[in-house]
């Protein structure tokens, strides 16, 4: 009898220590890792920018390039009506936002689609419709986040 309590007390200690080992790993683990889907872009990635105003091309460190082109339309609905053209021309969406303002007040729209190999952002502000286009989902996140 004494055996078998000997073994399982043991048996216990063993598992006890092996998941908290795990879960320690695991910890360990998780907190280097990216964000989720994205993989990892160094924060040295631009190399530089030429342009003017919102009609930019940002050449960068891998050999891609992002670039960003504005026009300005007759009016908001114009605008509106070009990027829902652009929507329905077969290109997959990845997210759809309205652009609020303080009042609550719809000025603008956002879209992000996947068209052949490059990811493109659509955005309408009042009469002004922008596309940037990016080689990758994670370059055009970088983009965005690195010109806020």
């Amino acid at each position: 009898m004494k055996r078998i309590l000997l073994h399982l007390a043991v048996s216990f200690l063993a598992f006890v220590l092996g998941v908290t080992a795990s879960v320690l790993w695991r910890f360990q683990v998780s907190v280097n890792l990216p964000e989720p889907g994205l993989s990892y872009i160094p924060a040295s990635l631009k190399i530089g920018t030429l342009g003017t105003g919102l009609d930019t091309t940002t050449y960068l460190s891998n050999g891609e390039q992002i670039t960003r082109k504005c026009q300005n339309l007759t009016s908001d609905i114009k605008a509106n009506s070009v990027l829902h053209a652009r929507h329905h021309s077969g290109a997959d969406v990845i997210e759809w936002l309205s652009i609020i303002d303080s009042h609550g007040q719809p000025i603008g729209q956002t879209i992000l689609i996947l068209e052949n190999s490059s990811v493109i952002r659509l955005s309408t502000y009042r009469e002004k419709l922008c596309e940037t286009r990016a080689p990758t989902l994670n370059e055009m996140r970088w983009f965005e986040n690195s010109f806020r």
